[in-house]
Formats: C-alpha cells, sequence, structure tokens
C-alpha cells in the first residue's frame, strides 16, 4: 500500500492510543480512540497473524453457535492494544490502523460513490473518504 500523505499527521494522532469502545449506530460502526474517532459505513475487518478474526458482516451472525456474534465486543477485546502504525491508501482511500502483537484494523472502500469511512480528531483534522477513494481534508483551525 502506498499511503496518502495525510497519513504521517493521522498516525500522530493515533500512535500509542488504544481503542476506547466500539459501537454500532444503525448504520454507522463507530471506534472511539483516546484521540480520535473512526466512523465505518462500509465493511471492515481485524486481521491477527493467524487470520481474519471478526469483521464487520459477522455481527450478529449465529455460525452454529447458540449465540450470535457481537462484533462489536470482540472487535473491541483485539484492538485494546496500543496503535504503533497507521496508513491510508493513496489509491483507494483504505484505512489500515495497526495494533501491537501483529492486529490490524481494515477498512476497505467499497464503492465508487458511497463514501466509506471518516475520521475527526481532538486536534481538528477531519477525514472523509469518498467514493472513488479520494478523500477530503478540512482542519479546524480554532482547535
Amino acid at each position: 500500500m502506498t499511503s496518502h500523505p495525510v497519513s504521517e499527521e493521522l498516525k500522530r494522532c493515533f500512535v500509542g492510543s488504544t481503542c476506547l469502545s466500539v459501537e454500532w449506530l444503525e448504520n454507522i460502526w463507530k471506534f472511539e480512540f483516546e484521540r480520535s474517532t473512526v466512523c465505518v459505513e462500509s465493511c471492515w475487518r481485524i486481521v491477527t497473524s493467524n487470520a481474519i478474526a471478526i469483521a464487520s458482516g459477522d455481527d450478529k451472525q449465529y455460525f452454529g453457535h447458540p449465540q450470535p456474534v457481537d462484533a462489536a465486543a470482540q472487535a473491541l477485546k483485539l484492538l485494546s492494544k496500543p496503535v504503533v502504525t497507521l496508513g491510508v491508501d493513496v489509491l483507494t482511500a483504505d484505512l489500515q490502523i495497526e495494533f501491537e502483537e501483529n492486529v490490524r484494523l481494515e477498512v476497505w472502500n467499497g464503492s465508487s460513490g458511497y463514501e466509506p469511512w471518516n475520521c475527526s480528531t481532538k486536534s481538528g483534522l477531519q477525514i472523509y473518504a469518498l467514493g472513488g477513494g479520494k478523500l477530503s481534508i478540512y482542519r479546524d483551525l480554532a482547535s
């Protein structure tokens, strides 16, 4: 993945922080970090060194078990480690956040028209991934 230049600025907001909460809010997955928030309207998955551990499409599925999968709870457990790096693909605007112990959250852009994810930081940076792979970047100069 070739990272977008804004990845470096985002890294400063993420590296060292942990995920504090993961919520499903009707049609948006919200990943709350210490200094930032990522809202996802497309597919995401968490990959470990062994396999795909959990994905957005797994939520509320039974997969032969007596209880449905709680993707938010499983995601939070996996993402409780500090962030070590982050990248936004320059061509697709896919987001990848890597945590300690070879765990990574991958959010991919699955549309040429819809906005798959957005991120806001406490430092005033707002990034919107656009359909087709572009980014829209705003900075709150008052922050």
